[in-house]
């Protein structure tokens, strides 16, 4: 019988472990200020939700005050990004919003890409940063090549050697990590 016993604790003891690991970090709805608070992950104000407006200006921040909803909106310029209701993280450059797809010093976003037509599917691209404060450049083995080619020639001479099926954007699961940030962190150093 104690045997059985400690056996149901470590089963349950290990279901306990591969639940919490798989589960990811919650995200605080709201407005970052600037890169550094995302990534602390301590938004200001925290909220309930944020959107972008109608109007393109500004974000509405929804904040729940007991029974009520209170909106503000904030000015797009005093804004780096910002958490959704959803979890999805965006960072606002140029007045657009890039989804965040990969925080490192070789940033990952992506661009969704809205259809006007019925027969129109929405498309959607990928783009990179230098970091989390870089310009952001559309994700192409050109614009790689000319933001790195000083600072990290190894990366752009193991950019030019993917096959003709590997795509800069392709995610790799098991690393958690798209390829081209792999390879960039790859040719560090070297």
């Amino acid at each position: 019988m104690p045997a059985m016993r400690l056996g149901v604790i470590s089963v349950l003891s290990l279901f306990l472990l591969i639940l919490t690991a798989t589960v990811p970090p919650v995200v605080p709805t709201g407005v970052y200020r600037t890169a550094a608070q995302y990534r602390r992950q301590q938004p200001a104000p925290a909220c309930s939700d944020v959107r972008l407006s109608d109007k393109r200006g500004s974000l509405v921040v929804t904040q729940q005050r007991g029974p009520a909803r209170l909106k503000t909106l904030v000015p797009l310029d005093s804004v780096w990004g910002y958490v959704n209701g959803n979890g999805r993280s965006y960072r606002l450059y140029r007045g657009e919003e890039f989804q965040i797809q990969q925080a490192d010093t070789l940033s990952i976003y992506s661009f969704q890409h809205l259809s006007h037509g019925p027969y129109q599917p929405s498309t959607g691209s990928y783009f990179f940063s230098r970091g989390l404060n870089g310009m952001i450049f559309p994700l192409t083995q050109k614009n790689l090549r000319l933001a790195y080619e000083a600072s990290n020639p190894a990366f752009v001479e193991a950019i030019k050697d993917l096959g003709f099926t590997q795509s800069l954007s392709d995610y790799d699961v098991a690393a958690g990590s798209f390829r081209v940030v792999k390879l960039y962190r790859s040719t560090l150093g070297k």
